[in-house]
């Protein structure tokens, strides 16, 4: 199924990934759902199954695959194409329709030579839907062409990346999908599917048609027995039930669905730590906290005191400024940044507060580019702080 060139780059999870593909795309005729996490590689398994398929047989050549993603990846779906495929005679020919331009007769012309030489096309979602409603094109037998090429009968096989844009059945791109005659579907996804169960039949009923029935028979003999199940209140009874859905849900989906989260990457990656660390705020950083405090009061600002209450959010960035680094107050007081007059006071309780401290922070600094040291890396919401990150 893999060609030699690419295989040697395939992990143990992808080589699966691109058996399911192989097995259901190729073997079955039918289409699949290729759920894992961003990150695992999901469009080097498309690289692999498509160029497996274009390339199996003499009497494969001239099909044509469409790759059918949100605009902004196209570009990033050439460069997988010429990142993992070999660059010699064997590889597809890999056409984006947005190169043809705006022009019709143009487009046309490339959708003929992807048609009839085969390859692999890349489309955006919102140009497909326009281009097979047809709504803007007033040519009749350039209608009729866009169909042929594009609807009825289509490429041979096609690929939905960001698979959740079609999770309502009911929107321009999905109708405009469902109408595709082409069996094999391969449909991308990275998001964790269980989450919604309405999107998930739309998904697969895409790739899949009437394996889950209708939405209103799949709502009645799974949506509502799972969910009632998973209620705080729920009897023994209904969580029973709820399991023996799943379970029957489960087998149904094994053989369209092929799901992988980060854990398949356990053996090739180092374990992860996370450490939250709390650190007691100085002297200094506990005097700007209190000062403020003591003068936001309504008659400080202006404002009412219910006006005060509203801007707790306010308040609280201009703190996380204090307890990130009395520097980041400094630096964005002496680097002009605009302050209305509500702020007034602010410059005032940081230049009142500064003073009465042991060591005003002009000391600190100067302390600190005589101490030197080892430095380590630290993350912080404030660009400022980045900017001169010194001890408080």
């Amino acid at each position: 199924v893999i060609q030699r060139s690419v295989s040697k780059y395939l992990q143990t999870h992808q080589r699966a990934g691109v058996s399911f593909a192989w097995d259901c795309l190729v073997r079955q005729g039918k289409g699949c759902v290729l759920a894992h996490c961003m990150g695992l590689g999901k469009s080097l398994q498309v690289c692999c199954t498509l160029f497996g398929m274009l390339k199996r047989g003499d009497d494969s050549n001239g099909e044509s695959v469409m790759i059918v993603a949100p605009v902004n990846t196209l570009g990033n779906w050439e460069k997988e194409f010429d990142k993992w495929l070999p660059d010699d005679h064997t590889s597809p020919t890999v056409y984006k329709l947005v190169d043809a331009g705006s022009v019709t007769a143009n487009r046309l012309g490339m959708l003929r030579e992807w048609h009839e030489e085969g390859g692999v096309l890349l489309v955006g979602y919102d140009q497909y839907r326009n281009l097979t409603l047809a709504n803007r094109v007033k040519n009749q037998k350039q209608r009729d062409l866009l169909q042929q090429y594009l609807v009825d009968p289509g490429p041979s096989a096609v690929v939905c990346d960001e698979g959740h844009i079609l999770r309502n059945s009911k929107s321009g791109i999905a109708k405009a999908m469902s109408r595709l005659k082409t069996h094999r579907r391969l449909v991308l996804s990275g998001t964790p599917l269980q989450n919604n169960l309405k999107e998930y039949h739309c998904m697969v009923d895409f790739v899949r048609p009437g394996l889950l029935g209708s939405e209103k028979v799949f709502t009645r003999d799974f949506i509502h027995p799972i969910l009632n199940g998973q209620c705080v209140d729920s009897t023994p009874q209904d969580v029973k039930i709820m399991r023996q859905r799943s379970h029957v849900l489960h087998g149904l989906l094994k053989v369209c669905v092929d799901r992988a989260d980060y854990r398949v990457l356990s053996s090739y990656l180092p374990p992860k730590h996370e450490y939250v660390i709390a650190i007691r705020m100085s002297r200094l950083q506990c005097e700007l906290y209190r000062t403020f405090l003591a003068n936001l009061q309504p008659s400080s600002f202006g404002y009412s005191e219910t006006a005060i209450k509203s801007r707790v959010f306010e308040a609280y960035h201009s703190l996380a400024k204090v307890w990130t680094h009395p520097a980041v107050l400094t630096i964005e007081k002496e680097g002009g940044f605009k302050s209305s007059k509500k702020y007034d006071s602010m410059d005032d309780f940081i230049a009142e507060s500064g003073e009465d401290s042991d060591d005003s922070y002009s000391d600190r600094k100067k302390k600190k580019q005589k101490g030197g040291g080892k430095r380590s890396h630290a993350k912080t919401d404030s660009e400022a702080s980045l900017t001169d990150a010194g001890d408080p």
